[in-house]
């Protein structure tokens, strides 16, 4: 197995077959440094071997090395970085360990030990970089065993505790974002028909024809005496009104003429002429060029015979013998 160092170079670690550990030390690119490194020398049955690295670019080779009845003893040996090689040291053990559950951890100054014996009982030690004893074989604490398990069940159901929250918090998030996005579609959806309907509307409104406004003359007023008198009126003439009723009092309609016993009937004309007083500034024209010029050509009277034979009336004048002569 191959470890790095700080500095970039790495150290590989092997059991040969005749059971001895080895180590190499190669450089960045992977040349060979050194010779190899005998790190158990004559001992040939080693296992459990691994490297430990420290930041001075030294590390120490750690092994369990057999001595009775299949047990352990645990070994260490350690190479500074120029590869230099410190004695082995074998760590003095009250109760030898079996190849399984073997764990090794360190920082800069320790290192620290687990093994389970052969009656399957656990033991810890700490020592130093030189293999100095600095926390002694002992089992761990039964209750403290306990504890640790408590905390770490403890931690694992927060964990997943907070876990699950997570999951809900992110689970609401999405129901709300799919309810603001289905909001917004419908809000869109609706302005579209709107928009539409509206368009609808306007063009209906351009294709139906505008509606015809219909015009009501405002009935005429009569004129003024004082108008009329100075002549300062100009009628107007309209159209025909089916409702002959229905005129003014300013409506001119022609009436039969008598003179004495004597009478003129005159034809009704088709066209009724409504006078509607304009005031002018001035007027010089007479009544009659007005009725004149408003009724046009005077219509044909017709006249009738009668039965009265109307002597010839004399003119008038002085009748002869009738005045006072005097001398």
């Amino acid at each position: 197995m191959k470890y790095r160092l700080v500095n970039g170079d790495y150290v590989e670690v092997a059991i040969t077959e005749s059971g001895r550990v080895q180590a190499i030390k190669y450089d960045k690119t992977g040349i060979q440094k050194m010779n190899t490194f005998n790190v158990s020398k004559e001992n040939t049955s080693s296992c459990q071997y691994q490297a430990l690295l420290f930041p001075d670019n030294s590390f120490i080779v750690v092994w369990l090395q057999r001595v009775l009845n299949n047990t352990h003893q645990i070994c260490i040996r350690r190479y500074t970085q120029q590869g230099l090689a410190k004695p082995i040291v074998e760590i003095p053990m009250n109760h030898y360990a079996i190849p399984d559950n073997f764990e090794i951890s360190n920082d800069s100054k320790t290192i620290n030990f687990s093994w389970l014996t052969i009656e399957k009982k656990t033991y810890n030690m700490s020592v130093n970089m030189e293999g100095t004893i600095q926390s002694p074989e002992a089992e761990p604490e039964v209750e403290n065993i306990q504890i640790c398990i408590e905390t770490k069940v403890s931690n694992a159901e927060a964990q997943a505790q907070a876990q699950e929250a997570q999951a809900q918090a992110a689970a609401q998030a999405a129901q709300v974002a799919a309810a603001q996005e289905a909001q917004a579609a419908a809000q869109e959806a609706q302005a579209a028909q709107e928009q539409a309907a509206a368009a609808q509307a306007a063009q209906k409104a351009q294709e139906q024809p505008q509606a015809k406004i219909s015009f009501l003359p405002k009935p005429s007023a009569l004129p003024n005496k004082d108008l009329a008198s100075k002549s300062s009126f100009i009628p107007k003439v309209l159209g025909p009104t089916p409702d002959k009723k229905a005129l003014s009092s300013s409506s001119f309609v022609p009436k039969p003429i008598t003179f004495g016993k004597l009478k003129l009937d005159v034809k009704e004309p088709d066209t009724i002429i409504q006078f509607t007083p304009v005031m002018t500034p001035s007027s010089t024209v007479s009544m009659a060029n007005i009725m004149s010029e408003t009724i046009g050509p005077k219509p044909v009277t017709i006249r009738r015979p009668n039965n009265l034979n109307l002597a010839s009336r004399r003119p008038r004048g002085k009748r002869p013998g009738m005045g006072m002569m005097f001398n």
